[in-house]
């Protein structure tokens, strides 16, 4: 049973955060349920987005310091609910790929640890952004988790020191970053290219369209056509100049990153950190591969949902239990959920989703909040403690599983309403027939059980699959019509078909000789004629009377 929800009525004080993490978490749900997880990675290594991808069975591929591809498998030592493994890496594998792989095995750890249900995934690092707003630049570090099932959870991580940010400040441009405008935005070219194949697909036609209606002429074609050259001809010449060089310091790496192609010295350009979810969707579209169809070079086709996974870590006056941190953070914590500076009465807060006195987990349809406290003895540095981070990939670890069953149930009754195959149906209909049983399965922590059924009912999503699982049946209802009534016209056909041979037959043995013994002067051509048509007039009376008793 949840708690209660908690009363807000004093204003208490005001929060000034000192240290934060940030996940921006976007699940997308591609247009297919089986995704060649092994071509896959294969493919990210190829186009040199990442240099190593994880695999949920602890094996791996990297690409080794002569550039080769290697597959390894990670060597572990440690029972299942230890707490803590000991991961060993090969002499071979360079140390900045061991640092990747470590990050993806230190969630694979907690996953381990509460999930049941395992289906096949790889992560991968990608290439990181730098947000630049000429008076600070922000770096994030991005990640893909691609399941076996065609569901991925990409990440844009931030983690970040002040000196008493206010809360106003930290709502605008930390909680609210995604529709923050910056001056520039640097990610690596060669997600720019692929994001431009996806884009120059079907460019410009929207610009040559009356009402909905697109003009198809042969000129309106020739003139998209040079468009989509002149701009690909413009987007390799910007690419072509080296980029710059940036040093994301310990266990960030370096990297050579461009400007969004088009927005240099540009006022009016979109520079939000959704351009680069979308720059990254396209590209990561581009590499996945269906176990269906190996030479489909591109999954274009998929819906996401987005929403921040936000860690106060410290904040100044913070408490050591939560009866003190809701007398007086409750206020600042009802805004950070509201995603809203300016609001005259906050609604009281939603349940606190975590059960033990270590943090808070709130959760709305715009974001997942989670608020530490501080016992007496830990430091003011959250990061002198070293396991801050491991705890921080932890809560990552329930956010994922959250945020992946939620989109699956989504997904599948998006494909109950508007199936593109058979096969989209009869997956959405087992998803949403056994919704239930996954979500009460999906854990074998019965907290996060808990708040999975919470959260999904708080998205919405749990609303949607009665009339998800309606939707299936009357598609597979008019399935199972139309398949009975090709059937039908195959049956008829087949009669017909077996009804002639059976008239053919039946007037040359036994109405034939009758015929002509009865009228002799009858052609050749005549007789089999008489004989067929009594034959046939013969089956069609008895198939009549047959018919009127079983009407009967």
């Amino acid at each position: 049973m949840m708690p209660k929800s908690i009363n807000n009525d004093v204003t208490g004080k005001l929060l000034k955060v000192n240290q934060a993490n940030a996940f921006y978490n976007y699940v997308l749900g591609f247009d297919s349920a089986n995704i060649d997880l092994l071509q896959t990675g294969s493919r990210f290594l190829k186009e040199g987005v990442s240099t190593s991808v994880f695999f949920s069975d602890f094996k791996c591929m990297y690409i080794d310091e002569s550039g080769n591809k290697k597959i390894e498998v990670i060597s572990r030592t440690g029972r299942d609910f230890d707490s803590n493994w000991k991961l060993e890496f090969s002499d071979e594998m360079p140390k900045s790929v061991a640092t990747e792989l470590l990050h993806s095995c230190e969630i694979a750890f907690h996953e381990n640890r509460i999930q049941n249900e395992e289906v096949p995934y790889l992560r991968v690092c990608l290439p990181p952004i730098l947000l630049d707003n000429e008076e600070y630049q922000l770096p994030l570090f991005t990640s893909i988790k691609i399941y076996s099932d065609g569901i991925a959870i990409l990440s844009f991580q931030l983690d970040a020191t002040w000196d008493g940010l206010d809360e106003s400040h930290f709502l605008s441009d930390i909680v609210n970053m995604y529709n923050y405008y910056f001056k520039s935005i640097w990610i690596d070219s060669r997600l720019q290219k692929l994001d431009a194949k996806v884009v120059l697909n079907n460019a410009y036609e929207e610009k040559f369209s009356i009402g909905g209606k697109y003009l198809t002429n042969w000129k309106i074609k020739q003139l998209i056509k040079k468009s989509k050259q002149d701009t690909q001809k413009f987007l390799d010449e910007a690419l072509k100049v080296e980029g710059h060089y940036f040093d994301f310091g310990d266990g960030g790496g370096n990297c050579t990153l461009h400007q969004i192609v088009g927005t240099e010295n540009s006022e009016s350009e979109e520079l939000t950190v959704d351009l680069c979810r979308s720059i990254y969707c396209n590209a990561i579209s581009r590499l996945l591969v269906s176990e269906k169809n190996e030479r489909k070079t591109s999954l274009g086709h998929f819906m996401w949902q987005g929403r921040p996974s936000i860690t106060l870590l410290r904040f100044e006056d913070q408490p050591e239990n939560k009866e003190e941190l809701y007398k007086s953070f409750s206020h600042s914590i009802s805004k950070i959920l509201l995603r809203a500076n300016n609001v005259a009465k906050n609604p009281n807060l939603p349940p606190d989703l975590r059960v033990f006195d270590d943090f808070c987990l709130h959760g709305n349809r715009s974001i997942l909040l989670w608020t530490w406290l501080k016992s007496e003895n830990s430091s003011e540095n959250v990061w002198d403690d070293i396991n801050t981070a491991s705890t921080i990939f932890g809560n990552q670890a329930r956010t994922e599983l959250i945020e992946y069953y939620n989109l699956k149930v989504a997904r599948a009754c998006t494909w109950a309403q508007n199936p593109r195959s058979n096969d989209h149906l009869l997956y959405a209909y087992k998803i949403l027939a056994s919704s239930d049983s996954m979500i009460h399965q999906s854990s074998c922590s019965g907290e996060i059980v808990d708040s999975l059924s919470y959260l999904m009912e708080i998205f919405g999503t749990t609303g949607l699959i009665n009339s998800g699982k309606e939707s299936a049946r009357y598609h597979l209802d008019e399935l199972r019509y139309n398949a009975d009534k090709a059937k039908s016209r195959s049956d008829s056909s087949l009669a017909l078909i077996f009804g002639l041979v059976g008239a053919a037959s039946l007037a040359q043995f036994v109405v034939h000789p009758f015929v002509k013994e009865t009228w002799p002067l009858l052609s050749e051509i005549q007789g089999p004629v008489v004989s067929f048509g009594m034959s046939g007039g013969g089956i069609i009376l008895l198939a009549t009377l047959i018919r009127l008793i079983n009407d009967r």
